[in-house]
């Protein structure tokens, strides 16, 4: 998955390539979640996944779930092929914008605080940061995706954002719940980071967050020997740097307390709070 997101005025666009096993029968209709998107309908593409790469597929029509029953509402967008397709594999690449939720805490949301100056420099500014909480059902609002708890899959993510002039970019960082592939990026105005791999997980624990929070580290040891590092962000002021303490000494109980009750090492590669 790919964001592009704007700062200035909170939009972004994005793309999205989803892999899909067919089983059974087969299909001639691929239905993904979506709300509140604008979907490029006329980009969308289909492919078979075949042992020599990625065949086209002819899309016969797309379409929202509302358009199909009026008198219902659905949260899907459907694909549909020229024919019946058979079991295998599939890639579908949609196109989608939207706009970053600035009056609800839900989906991909912008949220604020003031930060406070020196004594000898009283004055104050707000300081906006870009999150993101998912669970139950609200990554659909975000971007395409199989939105339902009991569907697990593989996320790879790429974010891109750009700042207006006048903000720090030096100050600004993209996290998630994987680790970068390499260092992010920061040219000019704009920062971009491109996340590893995640492990197979429900949509609603997808999460990435843009924000000028400095953090704090440690390192646990799982029930394997093997080790992960915790991170723990708060906002820059040392009198919010000092708070984080807490939170690393705790998180280590927490984590081997999953483990002993789940009887798995935790399997995330970092932990960032």
């Amino acid at each position: 998955m790919y964001l592009d997101i704007n700062w200035e005025d909170w939009t972004y666009s994005g793309t999205q390539e989803v892999t899909m096993k067919v089983t059974g029968e087969g299909t001639q209709y691929f239905l993904i979640h979506t709300v509140g998107l604008d979907i490029a309908r006329d980009q969308t593409t289909l492919h078979v996944v075949t042992s020599s790469g990625d065949d086209p597929l002819p899309v016969k029509r797309t379409f929202m779930g509302v358009e199909k029953k009026p008198e219902k509402k659905y949260d899907f967008y459907v694909v549909e092929a020229n024919k019946m397709l058979p079991a295998g594999t599939y890639k579908m690449n949609i196109s989608f914008s939207g706009k970053v939720q600035t009056e609800k805490l839900t989906g991909m949301y912008r949220s604020k605080y003031v930060r406070k100056f020196t004594d000898s420099n009283p004055s104050e500014m707000n300081v906006y940061q870009i999150s993101t909480d998912f669970e139950p059902v609200d990554a659909r609002s975000a971007f395409p995706c199989f939105d339902e708890p009991a569907k697990k899959a593989k996320w790879e993510t790429d974010i891109k954002v750009r700042f207006p002039v006048g903000i720090n970019v030096n100050e600004y960082n993209i996290i998630s719940n994987m680790p970068l592939k390499e260092p992010q990026t920061k040219e000019g105005q704009v920062v971009s980071a491109s996340f590893q791999e995640s492990v197979k997980m429900s949509t609603y624990l997808v999460c990435f967050a843009v924000s000028d929070f400095k953090y704090k580290s440690d390192v646990y040891t799982r029930a394997d020997d093997s080790t992960v590092e915790m991170r723990v962000y708060a906002r820059r002021e040392e009198e919010f740097q000092e708070t984080v303490d807490y939170a690393l000494k705790v998180t280590p109980i927490i984590l081997k307390k999953y483990e002993e009750f789940y009887g798995a090492p935790t399997p995330f590669p970092n932990w960032i709070r």
